[in-house]
């Protein structure tokens, strides 16, 4: 019934199809960020530094510790660390899919300050830096020419680099956030 007024006139058809798409583009640009679920589970990075410490002393001063103290913490899933000779720690932890990245993050930093008087002065001094991650994709910028020929695309990359840095901070959107593009 309804599919033969479509099929006797295609024109009509096709303005309705497009009404519908230029539609669904408004509805879209008015959806705010935070109503778009949480598809990758969120992850913390917490990174330490004891200089002149091997990956061993590492393991048993850092490591050894935070660990113990970060295992089981409400909704993690699991973590991972790794540790090198140059003194450096690095763990990286992910929780559920669907859990308040806040919340998660104050367990963790109420779990480090726990253990902080287990590690030595020297990586309490440097700091533990603690940072939220997220996997999901915001965006990307891509970029192609027809007329710069590929050997020259190299050298044009700088410029395009700095352009685009120089446009994307100054939009009040990524200011008030702080965003970076490097």
């Amino acid at each position: 019934m309804i599919a033969d007024l479509f099929i006797k006139r295609p024109k009509f058809a096709i303005v309705i199809a497009i009404l519908m798409i230029l539609a669904g583009g408004i509805c879209l640009k008015q959806l705010p960020i935070a109503e778009y679920p949480e598809i990758a589970p969120t992850s913390i990075n917490v990174q330490a530094t004891y200089t002149g410490a091997s990956a061993q002393v590492v393991m048993e001063t850092l490591a050894s510790p935070i660990e113990e103290e970060l295992n089981g913490l409400e909704n993690l899933l699991y973590f991972s660390s790794k540790s090198d000779n140059t003194g450096g720690y690095s763990l990286s932890l992910t929780f559920k899919s669907g859990t308040d990245s806040d919340i998660n993050m104050v367990n963790v930093q109420n779990a480090l300050k726990r253990v902080e008087y287990k590690l030595p002065k020297e990586v309490t001094d440097q700091g533990i830096k603690i940072r939220k991650r997220s996997s999901d994709i915001l965006g990307f910028f891509a970029f192609r020419s027809t007329s710069i020929p590929a050997r020259s695309i190299s050298a044009s990359t700088g410029h395009r680099g700095s352009s685009t840095r120089e446009k994307t901070c100054s939009s009040p959107s990524s200011a008030s956030r702080g965003a970076r593009v490097r």
